[in-house]
């Protein structure tokens, strides 16, 4: 088990939480004696768990105990990492031919010069070429709210009364 929780990046979480070792056996042989904590609860994301427990109040018809565990994490967080995508940019030069002869141009007369002036060289000069031929424009066609929704978004972050008739009227129009 130890090899499979390695290559797989587990965490076994039984391990992380102190408990009393009667508190930490899952099963128990049937003549009483020798008991071990052979049900383990697995996981990737060893920061969100708070606790485990083995629960000896319940008869399920095994020789088990049931294992608990309480999870807790940022609701917000998860469902932004799920839902907000950045907008792609897209690199295309208005004018194809300026940005080559810019580019061909400032880059022709590097001779004699060490390696990494060279680098440092190029570097400026790609970076002013692409600033002034290629404007940087958000990829437009991804969106899901119409112009009309983004200016009724603008409108209502302006408003500063939120428990006002007119924020609510806005609201329902969204």
């Amino acid at each position: 088990m130890i090899e499979f929780t390695l290559q797989n990046g587990l965490y076994v979480i039984n391990t992380f939480v102190k408990k009393h070792p009667n508190r930490k056996c899952t099963w128990a042989s049937p003549d009483g004696i020798t008991k071990n904590e052979i049900d383990l609860i697995m996981t990737d994301k060893n920061w969100i768990i708070r606790d485990v427990q083995v629960l000896d109040e319940f008869s399920i018809g095994s020789d088990h105990r049931i294992v608990r565990t309480r999870i807790e994490f940022n609701l917000k967080s998860e469902r932004r990492k799920r839902i907000k995508k950045r907008p792609t940019r897209t690199w295309e030069p208005e004018k194809p031919e300026e940005y080559r002869a810019m580019v061909a141009e400032n880059l022709g007369n590097l001779e004699n010069r060490e390696i990494e002036d060279i680098n440092n060289y190029s570097v400026t000069i790609l970076t002013q070429a692409i600033k002034e031929s290629c404007p940087k424009k958000d990829n437009q066609g991804n969106t899901k709210l119409t112009q009309n929704t983004k200016d009724l978004i603008k409108q209502r972050r302006v408003m500063t009364n939120q428990h006002s008739d007119d924020y609510r009227k806005l609201n329902k129009k969204i």
